[in-house]
């Protein structure tokens, strides 16, 4: 509705009509004009803000907007784009705020934020940005994440420059062993956990399959270090790394990571998904193997009889 429209509306009310429809039209049409006075006001030339791209919404410059329905961007990684004016959004809170962060909670909490816009990449970083922030060198008395052919959770005895002694919370203790072996040191379990899961659901989602198995991998190892993990973490840190080694085709160990999974909560509707999505793919791959061991078998025969056919001795032939 233009201006004159809305002052004719305005009044026709002030002048002592009454009538409900007009007034719902008013309350409507002055409901819109609010709308689209924020909506120039976000998308101002040159401004930054929030805009679809692909499933999720990324930061972007306005580069035009006339008023209209949509507006032209420009994203931060030089990508241009036509979207729906409706669907722009103010920046993230933090996002305005060019300060660096170096609390660990607050850049998990900014990483949750851009997860929720779907924004991977971003929230990812956040992510990786909080883990640096947690990482300290391993000392005596640590808290160590070992790779001791599965991850084990221990404490250093003794550091020296190349080897590491570490008393196991499971298990026999081990001297000397190569420092190489400590993954991380654990100096907040549940917040390293948090982030490496999450980070690994961030890797899933944009197809970064390896890195997702190995933030899932690190963020099980740490949630198997105590019970209150376990029981909050491990389910989803093995739900995540199954879905990682489903799509690369790594069937026998997505059909493991589903089963404990299930095992460790079997009422896990995304637990019960993995195992059958596994089990499906599993047998899928049993068809297609049944399917080309018939037809190199039906090869061979064929090729066998035209060569006998043809007057030859294959017991005379070299094996290749």
């Amino acid at each position: 509705m233009d201006d004159d429209a809305l002052e004719a509306l305005k009044a026709r009310v002030t002048g002592g009509d009454l009538d409900p429809s007009l007034l719902r039209q008013l309350a409507d049409a002055l409901d819109a004009q609010q709308t689209k006075e924020k909506r120039r006001r976000l998308l101002r030339t040159g401004g930054r803000v929030r805009a679809p791209r692909g499933c999720g919404r990324e930061p972007c410059l306005v580069s035009d907007y006339d008023g209209g329905d949509t507006v032209d961007v420009v994203y931060e990684d030089g990508g241009e784009g036509t979207v729906e004016a409706s669907k722009a959004s103010s920046l993230l809170d933090f996002e305005m705020d060019e300060r660096a962060c170096g609390d660990a909670a607050e850049l998990k909490r900014r990483g949750n934020a851009l997860f929720g816009e779907k924004d991977w990449v971003n929230a990812a970083a956040h992510y990786e940005r909080a883990l640096k922030v947690l990482k300290r060198p391993p000392t005596c008395g640590s808290r160590v994440l070992i790779n001791a052919g599965t991850l084990k959770c221990g404490t250093l005895s003794d550091v020296s420059p190349k080897t590491v002694d570490v008393m196991y919370d499971d298990g026999p203790d081990e001297d000397d062993l190569d420092r190489r072996r400590v993954i991380l040191v654990v100096n907040d379990a549940e917040l390293q956990c948090s982030l490496y899961l999450n980070l690994a659901k961030c890797a899933l989602k944009v197809s970064r399959l390896r890195d997702s198995t190995s933030a899932a991998t690190l963020a099980g190892g740490l949630a198997s270090s105590n019970e209150e993990l376990k029981a909050r973490f491990l389910c989803s840190a093995r739900v995540v790394r199954g879905r990682a080694n489903l799509a690369q085709k790594k069937l026998r160990h997505a059909l493991r990571d589903a089963d404990v999974a299930v095992e460790l909560n079997s009422n896990d509707a995304a637990a019960l998904a993995l195992k059958r999505d596994a089990e499906r793919a599993k047998k899928l791959a049993l068809r297609e193997n049944k399917k080309l061991a018939k037809e190199v078998t039906q090869w061979v025969e064929t090729a066998q009889g035209k060569f006998q056919e043809n007057g030859g001795d294959e017991t005379q032939c070299a094996q290749q």
